[in-house]
């Protein structure tokens, strides 16, 4: 029987309760032993030989940060008390996010007028101040 026979038949005869990897005896796999066996080894293949779970935690916790998650959902994704833990060690700076927002942060500062002509930012000046007299009141 071929590994992937052997694995359709124990697929088969699953519960909805079985586990979706396991070891051959139907356990759980240990989290070192899979990390030591299979995990450490696929990183160095690939370059990276510091592979851990902690990796794997920075990374989920930097992806969520890059989807438009709350820095609370990772805080609780990650099950930590305090949000320091989550940005401090867990989250990281994504160069090419951080300059997607440094641009949009611009766009609002200066009302996107970098490009205008000086007509364009006059008007806009003189409807400013008008908004400003008027807040005032």
């Amino acid at each position: 029987m071929s590994a992937l026979e052997a694995l359709a038949a124990r697929a088969l005869a699953a519960s909805p309760q079985s586990l979706v990897f396991a070891t051959r005896k139907g356990t759980p796999f240990g989290d070192t032993n899979l990390l030591l066996r299979d995990l450490k080894p696929a990183g160095r293949q690939i370059g990276a030989p510091w592979v851990s779970w902690h990796t794997f935690r920075r990374t989920h916790a930097t992806l969520l940060q890059l989807a438009g998650g709350s820095a609370k959902d990772a805080q609780a994704q990650l099950g930590h008390a305090q949000i320091t833990t989550t940005l401090g060690i867990y989250t990281l700076p994504v160069p090419a996010h951080q300059r997607a927002a440094v641009e949009k942060l611009s766009g609002l500062v200066t009302n996107g007028d970098e490009f205008a002509t000086d007509t364009e930012k006059t008007k806009r000046e003189a409807v400013t101040l008008q908004w400003v007299r008027w807040w005032a009141l």
